[in-house]
């Protein structure tokens, strides 16, 4: 039944369902991650089929997702999920590979805050936010640590103010 179904249209009206019951509000978290999908892969592709979801961290609720087209990453697929209505006022989160500039400016063109992973993949940028954390003062602090996997979890975050280490801040 459902290959016969418009994925597009389908799509559509689970958004429509979805909305009212993801209840975003102001400083609501929406994670933004690629996943592979578990036997997508077949004799007729070179690769598995991978989805990039926007997450309600809150409701715990799949808001969109967008395809990735083969021989390309999630980069590209992010720009559909970030054309959200609801995305003002809430926070977006992203992993690494999805630090880049463009995402950045549509995430503000929106009206939303956003927090992005940095890596190793943005050059001396790393090593500035590094030096920064490590010299300047810390403006707020929080640490939290529970058992989930099989392991216990220690997560710590710090806040600074003080952006003058980085080169290119305005960008």
């Amino acid at each position: 039944m459902f290959s016969a179904l418009n994925p597009e249209e389908l799509e559509g009206c689970f958004m429509d369902w979805t909305r009212p019951v993801a209840d975003l509000c102001e400083n609501e978290v929406i994670a933004i991650d690629g996943k592979s999908m578990c036997g997508s892969h077949n004799s007729g592709r070179k690769s598995v089929v991978c989805m990039v979801s926007a997450w309600v961290e809150k409701n715990h609720i799949v808001l969109s997702q967008a395809k990735v087209e083969e021989k390309n990453n999630e980069i590209t697929a992010i720009p559909k999920l970030l054309e959200l209505p609801v995305l003002k006022g809430c926070i977006v989160t992203t992993g690494t590979m999805d630090c880049q500039k463009n995402i950045a400016s549509k995430i503000i063109e929106k009206e939303a805050d956003y927090l992005l992973a940095l890596k190793g993949n943005r050059g001396s940028l790393v090593e500035q936010m590094e030096d920064s954390f490590r010299f300047l003062p810390v403006n707020a602090f929080d640490e939290e640590s529970d058992y989930g996997h099989g392991r216990v979890e220690n997560r710590r975050c710090s806040v600074i103010n003080d952006l003058s280490p980085i080169e290119s801040k305005e960008e």
